[in-house]
């Protein structure tokens, strides 16, 4: 084994401290590239994600509101009770629903927003992580890019499924029974909710 010099040993360190400088500023240079590309990913972005979903998802949920109160709407016609106690009830209740779903509506746009943040960070992270094990600055700006682009890219949402399902089958029991006031719910008693916007109206199209 070759034992460097005095002045050999002093290059070397030299030349490694160098190295190492280069090291430090091609790791700053690629920082700074991975941080310009994530910087898209603000609060702006994540809350554009939750609108686009809540924008989504809306139609799809007035549509089912609308079909489910026309098909309330004709039930209650159909056994004389548009204008009665059941048809305030019922209606109350389909308030309640909408407003449930409204809420669940609001809360996966958010729930979506946040996983998409969780990708982000995780993709940010192993960018980063690649950067200080090779000090490569112009393989992680490439990365950034192309992780960014991939993440930004809107992605398809499923079809809601029937948020009424539940309230539709009671909807559909209407005079059934006269004994428990055509509410349409067995074990002869209505199922009953807390105030609701609107639940004091009578049904109408």
């Amino acid at each position: 084994m070759c034992i460097p010099s005095g002045s050999g040993a002093k290059k070397q360190a030299k030349q490694q401290r160098a190295d190492e400088e280069a090291r430090k500023a091609r790791i700053a240079s690629g920082m700074a590239s991975i941080a310009d590309t994530f910087g898209k990913f603000d609060e702006k972005f994540y809350g554009d994600r939750t609108k686009d979903y809540i924008d989504y998802a809306t139609p799809q949920f007035e549509r089912q509101l609308r079909d489910t109160r026309d098909n309330l709407i004709y039930a209650l016609s159909r056994t004389g009770n548009l204008n009665g106690s059941a048809a305030i009830r019922k209606n109350s209740d389909l308030n309640y629903e909408a407003d449930v779903a409204r809420t669940g509506i609001a809360n996966d746009g958010i729930n979506k927003a946040n996983e998409l943040r969780n990708q982000v960070e995780n993709s940010r992270g192993n960018v980063v992580a690649e950067l200080n094990a090779t000090g490569d600055s112009s393989a992680a700006a490439q990365a950034a890019i192309r992780n960014a682009t991939n993440l930004a890219t809107p992605v398809g949402y499923s079809p809601l499924g029937n948020l009424f399902a539940s309230f539709a089958q009671s909807a559909a029991a209407i005079g059934s029974n006269a004994g428990n006031g055509f509410s349409g719910f067995a074990g002869g008693g209505a199922q009953s909710y807390g105030p609701s916007k609107g639940s004091s109206t009578v049904v109408r199209g």
